[in-house]
């Protein structure tokens, strides 16, 4: 009885290991898509001086928000964030790879996207209805 007992809590923390960094990924922020909602697409290129382009404007909805790494070797973290929401959602930039997606629900609001590694490279999303 004990070892079903081990085995079942077991199984448990695996299952929760596996299910609940979804359930959180899924609130603002996934590397998966939902293939029966409609997606538009956002495009960010980082460059020496800016994360481009720097001011987007676009309608409510789900959003593919890809980011280009032009020119930084290494590694980067991009943050797309919405201070009035308090949400935020993370994409990593690989340098091996050299771009990044991510999809969001963006509601209305206006929303930041900066690279954490480089704080003055930072655009803007506004969200307007």
């Amino acid at each position: 009885m004990h070892f079903q007992w081990r085995i079942l809590t077991l199984t448990g923390l695996l299952l929760c290991g596996a299910v609940c960094p979804l359930v959180w990924a899924q609130a603002f922020g996934s590397t998966t898509h939902d293939k029966t909602k409609p997606v538009s697409l956002i495009t960010f290129s980082v460059t020496q001086r800016a994360l481009l382009p720097p001011t987007i404007t676009v309608a409510p909805g789900r959003y593919m928000v890809r980011v280009k790494n032009g020119i930084v070797k290494g590694e980067l973290n991009v943050v797309l964030s919405n201070s009035a929401a308090s949400r935020s959602g993370r994409l990593k930039l690989e340098s091996t790879k050299g771009r990044a997606v991510a999809y969001f629900d963006l509601d209305p609001g206006e929303y930041t996207v900066r690279v954490d590694e480089f704080p003055k490279l930072s655009a803007v999303v506004v969200v307007k209805p």
